[in-house]
């Protein structure tokens, strides 16, 4: 497990040092080793919260149209650079998003990407580790164990991230793989046996041997995705959320779609009300990782290798949040956050 976290640590270390800065990643202050201790200290800077936090703290009352337009806005121009740089997140989630709310600007949030350390560059000839990403937003090619995957992955999670800060509560909260993929058929049908080749023929064996079912599924139409009739953000969410990987849409691409032309728009006036915030106080500046000096020379992880997850300290835990089954996908909706 120390040689996975120091892993984790040296990506985050060889993504901030490869990836010019961008205001919508987190900067690194500083990072420095103790020797003493042989751990690594990445000294971040300071936000207020994740979204996770944020989107709970709504307690059921959903943002302005204009607050998720500007805050997917930030996600994608933070995914656009790093996706220009080489380099794909693999962990892209709430948790990982942090935010700060602009100073005299009702619902108006500055935003973060932050934890770098599940990040691969393209040109890394390794062997690609599977179990990455967080289970509610893992694309479909990583549950089928795929053995190559690219930025799509990135993207897939960011389709997820948007229906959820719209809807308040997660598109596809699995309890297990097997539940997830159950809950991406029922919002995109059943997929073609083509585009995982073999990979679907083993998983629906698999899953049929343990007696689950997979019956044909139409799945949903865009506008039956949101809780409102934002057809502009329902389209922009069916562009990310593809069975096929080569089919869904680029970060680039996702700047300029039409849902986010009205930005360069006055903004208009914002109704005050007031949240119970109920959230904790600053996030924790400094991350530490026990790190082996022996591992500097290969920063690679190897296929079939456990889950690496980042133990920064601005990061809540998802996992206890937990899904109730599915019975029908949105009708469920409502009791996934409590």
């Amino acid at each position: 497990m120390q040689d996975a976290e120091s892993y984790a640590n040296l990506r985050e270390v060889e993504f901030l040092s490869r990836v010019s800065p961008h205001q919508n990643l987190v900067r690194a202050h500083e990072i420095f080793v103790d020797n003493a201790m042989l751990q690594c200290h990445i000294v971040m800077e300071s936000m207020e919260m994740n979204l996770y936090d944020l989107i709970k703290s709504r307690n059921g009352m959903y943002f302005p149209s204009r607050a998720i337009k500007e805050l997917l806005y930030q996600i994608a121009s933070g995914l656009n650079h790093i996706h220009q740089h080489g380099f794909f997140h693999r962990d892209v989630k709430p948790e990982n998003i942090l935010i700060t709310p602009n100073s005299g600007q009702l619902q108006s949030y500055s935003l973060k990407l932050a934890d770098f350390g599940l990040s691969r560059h393209v040109s890394c000839k390794d062997p690609y580790t599977t179990y990455v990403s967080t289970r509610w937003y893992r694309a479909p090619e990583l549950i089928f164990r795929c053995s190559e995957y690219t930025y799509c992955i990135d993207i897939w999670a960011f389709g997820a991230v948007a229906a959820e800060l719209a809807n308040l509560r997660p598109l596809f909260p699995g309890k297990d793989e097997m539940d997830l993929i159950e809950r991406h058929i029922s919002v995109l049908g059943t997929p073609d046996v083509s585009i995982f080749a073999g990979y679907w023929d083993h998983f629906y064996t698999f899953m049929s041997s343990s007696g689950f079912s997979i019956e044909p599924h139409v799945g949903l139409s865009p506008s039956q995705l949101l809780h409102n009739e934002d057809y502009d953000l329902a389209l922009l969410i069916s562009y990310c959320i593809k069975w096929n990987p080569e089919m869904r849409i680029s970060a680039s691409a996702l700047l300029r779609l039409p849902y986010f032309q009205s930005l360069n728009e006055p903004v208009q006036h914002l109704h005050r009300h007031t949240v119970n915030m109920n959230l904790p106080g600053n996030q924790n500046l400094v991350q530490t990782q026990s790190i082996n000096p022996a591992l500097c020379s290969s920063t690679t992880l190897s296929q079939g290798s456990s889950s690496v997850t980042s133990s920064a300290t601005y990061s809540s835990n998802l996992s206890e949040n937990k899904a109730k089954p599915l019975v029908s996908h949105l009708a469920d909706y409502q009791n996934t956050y409590v």
